[in-house]
């Protein structure tokens, strides 16, 4: 049984029938998301087969699913995104698109625009449109700008108030000169959710992703959307991409394991059922998936999760979804050696996913780093104990072969795909941390013309410039990235620190204090700045 949906616009009351099957669950299981000030002022009564509400409110949106309602409160101006398809249009709109369609294929992105644009913006929901006319748009413009050109300073305001309008002046006003305008696309992405219009929110996000050729920021955004609307099969595809072009990324490898218990979930079918006992053994299952997705699982726990799991891989070691579950328990248990030969062998099951081998990767590479840590803190202990000068030995052999692996596994992976920015950030950071600075400098070159990656690469080029002494180079990627970055972030704090740094060692003084000032201004605790510029003024 699909969805059913319903929207109306009212002023004091509006009466809507709703089907005597969902009369019950439509208040029972009711889900209120977003709650305004007048909620206070409603009340409802159930009449036979309608259901008559008195509000003081204009508009609402509900959806009823098989498993809960979702009431959705909005303010006076919103109204909900209907979804057209081609057919639908007009027969003069029908004829623009299929014009712009030749022009598009033709590269007549002018033409394309000029026939597309009217129709996107006297129907938003029609988002075949609106994906042809962002091709059209990219033909035009290019590749994404580095420097987003239209700041949209107080524009949130408009999108909460009138989301839908201002889907429209985002349409007219932006993404007309700049398609892959990240801030432009989250506003987007949040007008969208607040008409009710979800493929055209995950619409928002993916084309800045492809645009940029991988955005990690919008990919997080894109894998919690996906999440948050019960899309976990969606979601899992976008983790992956993720991991591949962050391979450390914590958070990226949580969202994946959440993803993929919830789509093992999702993929329970319990009208398939032949039978009361069945269907108590799909529950249990159930169960079973709901409570292995959980967080903030005790030790205890997670060993009792792996046994029950290690039982299934003992019945089938070739079940993909099985072997990629028992990695997950052992890399949560930090059993990274394990995890790393499940990720192996899953790896080895499905060759085509790239982000399996990365996992394996990761897991070797938290090892590495883990007995390292052991072998700080046992030689910090005792540094001049009977055994303090063969760990000593050992922990430069181990940094070493860590660093080494990390190396190899980074320049392998950029070496098969040679465009892929990510994948050269990551050998560049490797070389980076392994203090080769010539050798990250051409890769972080590379990796620092996508704008997914600028301000990172940026900012690390900086760092491989400031420790060869060329001083001047470095001050110009720190203030290239600067540029890039508006909101006082920890991204920008770390910027205008180490410029700050970087003219204290150029001599000079008052440049580096007012770096250090507008750091002292935002965040009086960041590292040692409120010391720096303290004493700074003591000593004028």
């Amino acid at each position: 049984m699909g969805p059913h949906s319903c929207a109306g616009i009212f002023a004091n009351r509006f009466t809507f029938k709703v089907p005597a099957a969902f009369k019950k669950r439509l208040w029972r299981n009711a889900v209120v998301t977003r709650v305004p000030s007048e909620l206070a002022a409603l009340r409802r009564r159930q009449s036979g087969r309608n259901c008559i509400i008195n509000v003081r409110i204009v508009r609402f949106i509900f959806t009823i699913t098989d498993t809960q309602t979702t009431i959705l409160m909005a303010n006076p101006t919103e109204t909900r995104i209907q979804r057209i398809t081609v057919s639908q249009l007009s027969a003069s709109h029908k004829s623009f698109y299929q014009k712009a369609q030749a022009a598009v294929t033709s590269r007549n992105a002018d033409y394309a625009i000029q026939m597309l644009l009217p129709i996107v913006v006297e129907h938003p929901g029609f988002l075949e449109g609106r994906k042809l006319l962002r091709k059209a748009e990219a033909i035009k413009n290019g590749a994404p700008k580095k420097v987003t050109m239209k700041m949209l300073v107080g524009f949130r305001g408009k999108v909460q108030k009138d989301p839908l309008a201002a889907i429209r002046e985002l349409e007219e006003k932006t993404f007309i000169t700049e398609p892959f305008h990240t801030e432009a696309a989250e506003m987007l992405h949040e007008a969208a959710i607040a008409v009710g219009d979800l493929d055209l929110a995950a619409f928002a996000l993916q084309t800045v992703i492809d645009g940029h050729k991988g955005h990690p920021k919008m990919m997080h955004k894109l894998g919690e959307h996906f999440m948050s609307i019960g899309r976990a099969d969606q979601a899992v595809e976008v983790y992956q991409e993720l991991i591949k072009l962050e391979p450390h990324d914590g958070a990226a490898a949580r969202g994946l394991t959440n993803a993929q218990a919830q789509a093992t979930l999702n993929a329970k079918n319990w009208s398939s059922a032949t039978s009361a006992k069945e269907l108590l053994k799909d529950q249990d299952e159930t169960a079973e998936l709901e409570l292995d997705a959980r967080t903030g699982m005790t030790r205890d726990q997670l060993e009792q999760m792996l046994t029950r799991w290690s039982a299934k891989y003992e019945a089938n070691p070739n079940d993909l979804q099985v072997v990629r579950k028992v990695a997950d328990i052992c890399m949560r248990l930090e059993d990274f050696d394990t995890a790393a030969q499940y990720f192996d062998w899953a790896a080895t099951l499905n060759p085509a996913d790239g982000g399996l081998k990365q996992q394996a990767v990761n897991a070797r590479n938290r090892a590495t780093d883990r007995k390292i840590e052991e072998l700080e803190k046992t030689i910090e202990a005792n540094p001049t104990g009977p055994d303090a000068e063969r760990l000593k030995q050992e922990l430069y052999e181990c940094r070493a072969v860590g660093t080494e692996e990390r190396i190899a596994s980074a320049k392998k992976a950029a070496d098969s795909n040679p465009t892929d920015a990510g994948l050269r950030f990551n050998l560049g950071a490797e070389y980076f941390r392994a203090g080769k600075h010539s050798e990250a400098i051409p890769e972080l070159q590379k990796a620092k013309n996508n704008p997914g990656y600028r301000v990172r690469a940026l900012g690390m080029l900086g760092k491989c410039y400031a420790e060869k002494n060329m001083l001047d180079l470095a001050r110009n990627q720190f203030q290239d990235a600067l540029k890039e970055v508006s909101l006082m972030d920890e991204t920008k704090k770390s910027l205008l620190y180490d410029l700050g740094i970087l003219c204290e060692r150029m001599d000079d003084k008052a440049t580096a204090l007012d770096y250090l000032k507008q750091i002292y201004e935002a965040d009086y605790g960041y590292r040692d700045v409120a010391q720096k510029v303290e004493s700074a003024y003591a000593d004028s």
